[in-house]
This record gives structure tokens, sequence and C-alpha cells, in this order.
């Protein structure tokens, strides 16, 4: 998994907070058995980046928050709001996922796009290392931008796939909260002074 493109300040806090994900073989999910018509490595798979990607956005809204580094203005709202979305849909998740003994640990696999993504979010790290106040509300706008454009397209082609009434009512309640995220977003680009 691990498509969304969110991470560019994820390692800055991970590496202050100690968290960090594993690169372990992928394990397949038995457990993850009759809930879509999927196979259950790929639903597992598709959970755990799925519940990483609420946990980015919960800490990339925590540190566009800070003091020193911070948004905009125009664009505070936006994070703040999607820190509680994204810790409801957290919640969501896990409770579920706990429920019918499902693992949400994300790792990255071993595959060339599983490493390339791995890469690519080393190196959105460093750029977001070197960003001031302007470039870092406009890269985490076309960040959040993009991942939620791919939550999006990821969560419609996985709802018709789903059989769980309770796992259904999550991914409905997910592609609810990144539609509209993602046209506030629209509006929100649109709003930004591009230099």
């Amino acid at each position: 998994m691990g498509r969304a493109s969110i991470a560019i300040l994820i390692f800055v806090l991970m590496a202050a907070f100690g968290g960090g994900c594993q690169e372990l073989p992928r394990q397949p999910g038995p457990e993850a058995v009759g809930y879509a018509d999927i196979s259950p490595t790929q639903l597992r798979e598709i959970l755990a980046g799925l519940a990483r990607s609420h946990e980015q956005k919960m800490q990339l809204a925590f540190y566009v928050s800070l003091p020193w580094g911070g948004v905009d203005a125009p664009f505070r709202d936006f994070f703040s709001n999607m820190s509680t979305a994204q810790g409801e849909l957290d919640q969501e998740l896990h409770m579920w996922a706990k429920g019918h003994n499902i693992d949400l640990t994300f790792r990255f696999g071993p595959d060339v796009p599983d490493q390339a993504q791995a890469t690519m979010e080393s190196r959105q790290q460093k750029v977001i290392m070197g960003d001031n106040r302007t470039d870092l509300t406009r890269d985490t706008l076309v960040q959040m931008s993009m991942d939620y454009e791919w939550q999006v397209s990821l969560l419609q082609t996985l709802l018709p796939k789903v059989r769980d009434p309770g796992l259904k009512a999550y991914v409905e309640h997910s592609l609810k909260v990144h539609t509209e995220g993602s046209a506030e977003l629209a509006r929100l680009l649109k709003k930004f002074k591009w230099s």
C-alpha cells in the first residue's frame, strides 16, 4: 500500500516521537477472510495503509499547528478539522479491526513499488525540513490534495468489494470525509498566492 503522498512530514514527526514503519516481509492475513471480495492479504494491507494514512494526517495537522512552522491563517482551519475527522476514522477502523482480530501494522513490502514509496517519503522529508512557512503551506496543500484524491480513488474501488456491514460503514464514512476534503482542498488551492 503506501501510495498516499502525505508522508512528506511524517519522518520528521516519527524521528521526534520515536515512531516509524517496519520494513518486514508482508504476512498473509487469514483473519481477514470473508470480509471483502479480495484476498485476505490484500484487504489487510489496504486496511493497514488506511490506518497509517489517518495517523499521518493527524501528525501532519499537529505539525502544521506548531508555532515555529505552521501554515498561514486561511488554511489552519482545514488542518484542524482534518485532525478531528481523521481521528474519528482512525478510531472507527481500529475498533472494527480489533473486533475482527486484524493487525493494522503497516509494513513496506520488499517489492520495487513499495521500496520506491519508502524512498520517495525519505526524499520528501528532506524537502520539508528545508521549507519556510510559505513553502510549507504550499507543499502541504499540494500533498494533501494528491493524498485525498488517492484515498477517494482507493475507497471508491474498495467499496463495492466489501461484504462486512461494519467495514462497509467505515469505508462509506471515509469516502465521504475524503470526498468533502478533496473539494475543500481544491478551494484552498485557489486561494493560495503562488509565487
